[in-house]
């Protein structure tokens, strides 16, 4: 599909979103015309639009004739679903209710898993539940909720797993903000590994996202695998139909939106935009309608995380946008070398490390650069340069066996500032906290450099004043700027930003 039908869908999709559903069709008859291909897409947009709300968002009335004790009417604590006692409701979607419950012939809380009344009665739906008992009860990993017992309860299967006590992780980001960097590596590596294991098995997990991610108090566990994708001896055990769109809808792989199958290296994927939004608190592609977003994985590469993330450290962030590559052959070879990478960026942060985290002022580890950082290091290169030619002229005003040894020393010294000056402000600007200690060191070189090189346009300025005046004045008077950027008010605005 070519950006311009891109941009098309983009558009179509929020016109008929906005519609009733019975004119939706009408509409991109009359707007699509001949182009079967965007009207296809817009159809999927809003088949997925539909099915994502329900399955996030869950059923808000159960129809009266529907209902039942197992998965129509809401389950009281107390009350009994075969030998298990409901403790509360855990959640309830549209692929099923999940409760807590204490089953006493062992004494432990469980996790039910029960289908609503309506999808019970579906064979595939039935079949749906019972392959995902079976995909994660094969699956053995500690950062993987196990599945203890497929059972049928009346009519109604119901999933017995693990309970863990916890947060998921949309929770923890939701009410604490973006993770720290520990923390965030926890997380990473126990979720690299889990997909690890899932991947050996030959389990696709298909829907890794926060929500899926419980912070227990006894550790991370992958959890819901619902949509897995098994691959058997027997073959792809899929349920869902060629082209079916499945799966949260802003947390796909490019190569799957644009028709592929889903794998491995797109579980992958997921995985790093879940470590991009635990580090940042943000989408890796930013907000908006689906449509948008969407044409913006396939077309664009996400924030750099350097910008978004000041925690983290520079192998942190390549792993995850190694992880966000557009092109599956980009991105690592399995889940094992990104667990790898991990390990080895957390042990090279710490024995590289140029000064322990404490010594690191806050603002350095957790905070963007502010604007007159930019501004400053942007206006004080160009000044170096800018000298440059008032300096020429006044140097032309020496003898004539100093010259090119005046015009020398002003190119180096203006060009060696500017290189400082323009990678210091790179250097802050996307890897604060490992180069905080570095740009403390440089900062006396910088200052060294600007007196040098304003005392060596002030000598020359006083040598031409009797034969350039003009251009003396204008060199001596940019000597002064540079003298006060640098030892007056670059001080003054870095101490009143504590960096």
């Amino acid at each position: 599909m070519t950006p311009e039908q891109w941009a098309r869908v983009t558009a179509l999709f929020g016109e008929a979103r906005d519609l009733p559903a019975d004119e939706r069709a009408a509409f991109l008859d009359r707007a699509c015309g001949d182009d079967t291909l965007v009207r296809r897409e817009v159809l999927g947009l809003l088949e997925a639009d539909r099915d994502d709300g329900f399955l996030e968002g869950g059923a808000a009335v159960q129809p009266v004739d529907l209902l039942d004790e197992a998965g129509g009417r809401e389950l009281a604590p107390g009350e009994t679903l075969g030998p298990y006692v409901v403790e509360r409701l855990l959640a309830r979607g549209g692929m099923g209710v999940l409760y807590v419950a204490l089953d006493p012939r062992l004494g432990r809380k469980v996790t039910l898993k029960v289908l609503p009344a309506a999808t019970a009665r579906d064979p595939q739906a039935r079949a749906r539940l019972q392959r995902e008992a079976r995909t994660a009860a094969q699956l053995r990993h500690p950062h993987i909720v196990s599945v203890h017992a497929l059972e049928e309860i009346g009519s109604t299967p119901v999933i017995v797993a693990e309970y863990v006590e916890g947060q998921t992780l949309a929770e923890v980001l939701a009410s604490e903000g973006p993770l720290p960097r520990e923390r965030w590596h926890d997380v990473a590596r126990a979720l690299a590994e889990a997909l690890g294991a899932a991947h050996a098995a030959q389990v696709v997990h298909r829907d890794v996202k926060p929500a899926n991610v419980v912070l227990g108090r006894d550790g991370v566990r992958l959890i819901d695998f619902g949509i897995a994708l098994a691959t058997t001896a027997e073959g792809d055990t899929r349920l869902t139909h060629v082209g079916h769109f499945t799966g949260t809808m802003l947390a796909q792989a490019p190569e799957v939106l644009d028709g592929g199958q889903p794998s491995a290296l797109s579980d992958q994927f997921q995985f790093g935009l879940v470590l991009y939004e635990a580090a940042s608190g943000r989408h890796a592609f930013g907000e908006g309608p689906v449509a948008g977003v969407w044409a913006r994985m396939l077309r664009d590469e996400p924030t750099p995380l350097s910008v978004v993330a000041r925690d983290l450290w520079p192998d942190d962030i390549a792993i995850v946008h190694r992880c966000l590559s557009r092109q599956p052959g980009d991105r690592f070879g399995s889940m094992g070398e990104v667990a790898q990478a991990l390990a080895a960026a957390r042990a090279s942060a710490t024995s590289q490390a140029i000064a322990p985290v404490a010594s690191v002022p806050d603002a350095v580890r957790t905070a963007a650069a502010p604007p007159w950082h930019d501004v400053h290091h942007a206006v004080t290169a160009a000044l170096y340069i800018g000298l440059l030619w008032p300096g020429s002229s006044v140097a032309g005003a020496l003898p004539p066996r100093w010259r090119t040894p005046g015009y020398m020393a002003l190119v180096t010294l203006a060009s060696t500032a500017t290189s400082l000056r323009l990678h210091l402000w790179f250097s802050v600007k996307h890897y604060p906290r490992p180069v905080a200690q570095a740009r403390q060191r440089l900062w006396p070189l910088l200052t060294t450099l600007d007196v040098v090189y304003a005392s060596v346009l002030a000598g020359l300025a006083l040598h031409a004043g009797e034969t350039r005046l003009v251009a003396a004045l204008v060199t001596a008077g940019l000597a002064v700027c540079l003298l006060m950027a640098s030892l007056v008010i670059e001080p003054a605005t870095r101490r009143a930003s504590e960096i």
